[in-house]
């Protein structure tokens, strides 16, 4: 599944390459906001999120932002960016914020793939009132305005956050592995998914 859908992208850069003109239209055949999610925790989602922005920043020039919702302990940043983390001037909170991306998105090792998480938060905005869907709508609408591709590495707890970003995504690939414990768990987690109303 992971395969088709660089594929598809990398058969719509061609379609970009060749008409700019319809470069709009062009992104609307396809889904732009897709989410990764683990089953149960250590599947690889992350992991496999990763592989698949380096491989359409290789193959397209389509821009691509990689939104992390684990802010308790963000993953995608060392898996993507070199140095240490240092945190955006003036602690902005993407979720407050409606100005210029460039201020709360960085750069990655990567051509064309920047990231966006929520390192500035703590244990206490883990249900936050202001995590509400109606937050999470604009910065998804704002993020699309910037970014051809928004891939989204999906919290394993159902933080508002997670949950509203899910909800969001045009798409969503569950992984999972060949364990026992997530064997026993992939029903109940696609009960939730369905019940939550995210697509699959």
């Amino acid at each position: 599944m992971v395969s088709d859908i660089i594929s598809a992208f990398i058969d719509n850069n061609d379609k970009y390459n060749s008409d700019l003109d319809n470069f709009d239209s062009i992104l609307d055949e396809f889904d732009k906001v897709i989410g990764f999610k683990s089953i149960v925790p250590g599947c690889g989602a992350s992991t496999i999120l990763q592989n698949v922005a380096i491989a359409l920043s290789e193959s397209t020039k389509f821009n691509i932002c990689v939104l992390d919702t684990n802010f308790m302990y963000p993953i995608q940043y060392p898996l993507l960016c070199s140095g240490e983390l240092k945190n955006k001037e003036n602690n902005l909170d993407i979720l407050d914020f409606a100005g210029d991306m460039s201020k709360i998105t960085r750069a990655t090792s990567y051509p064309n793939i920047y990231i966006a998480q929520l390192e500035n938060r703590t244990v206490v905005d883990m249900l936050s009132g202001k995590d509400t869907e109606a937050g999470i709508t604009k910065l998804m609408a704002n993020l699309k305005t910037y970014f051809d591709i928004i891939l989204v590495d999906l919290s394993y707890e159902l933080t508002n956050i997670s949950i509203y970003s899910a909800i969001k995504c045009n798409k969503i690939i569950h992984v999972a592995d060949t364990s026992l414990r997530c064997m026993y768990y992939i029903k109940k987690a696609m009960n939730t998914t369905v019940t939550l109303g995210v697509p699959l």
